[in-house]
């Protein structure tokens, strides 16, 4: 959970295989923690980014629990270059490259570095679309998907929607979705429909009062719940 912790966090920017530089800020964990957290942000073209208010929560939370934890921007938002797709093609391409960056250590200018042997996917709105497509990519240990937008992944990554849920429906590695009962991007029916039908094994939980965006502080309310799952499933 949230300990209250003072958190320092380290900004760097990232080279990626094709090219594109991600703008990146790693907050480092306890050196006995061998799980690095990924989180990522909501559509760069609606506005979302690193910054954004439930991606800090759940920076924070995780950060408590012990994990280190790296947030960061997909190409064309932000800091980081090239541009913003329609398919979430060169995003995963974007998750693959932070995922090794957590792999090699995690080392911003030569700081400290910890032996991150594996990766956990926390994904928000869209950042759970793509985060989901990448759930049984090597290294990944689990993802967790806050506010997964079913009603709308169509208009976000087209014609791979199917295929991205899918990936994460039947990964065989621990997940965790959990959304807000009036999540209008989501709808609690089709969410309780489709985290049913995820592989175990599986967590889903609906918060009661919380929309897509979690206003009246719901965000910490939801990133404790994330941080003690994460704790639970991937810290023994």
């Amino acid at each position: 959970s949230d300990r209250g912790v003072a958190l320092v966090e380290r900004h760097t920017m990232i080279e990626s295989t094709d090219g594109v530089t991600l703008e990146a800020a790693v907050t480092l964990g306890s050196t006995n923690v061998d799980v690095g957290a990924l989180i990522c942000h909501p559509w760069g073209r609606l506005g979302g980014s690193m910054r954004d208010a439930v991606v800090a929560s759940l920076r924070n939370s995780l950060c408590g629990a012990g994990f280190t934890v790296c947030r960061f921007n997909f190409r064309g938002v932000g800091a980081s270059t090239g541009s913003t797709g329609f398919t979430g093609a060169g995003e995963r391409s974007d998750i693959r490259t932070m995922c090794q960056f957590l792999l090699n250590g995690a080392c911003v200018g030569g700081e400290d570095r910890r032996e991150i042997r594996r990766v956990l996917l926390v994904g928000y709105s869209y950042g759970a679309v793509i985060a989901g497509s990448c759930a049984d990519l090597e290294g990944v240990c689990g993802t967790c998907a806050v506010s997964y937008p079913f009603s709308y992944n169509w208009a976000l990554v087209t014609w791979n929607a199917g295929s991205y849920w899918d990936t994460l429906r039947r990964s065989e590695r621990p997940k965790l979705l959990v959304c807000g009962d009036e999540d209008s991007f989501c709808g609690r029916d089709r969410f309780e429909r489709e985290s049913a039908a995820a592989a175990a094994p599986a967590e889903h939980k609906c918060f009661e009062g919380a929309d897509h965006f979690w206003r009246g502080g719901l965000s910490r309310e939801v990133a404790v719940h994330v941080a003690g799952w994460a704790a639970r499933t991937f810290l023994h």
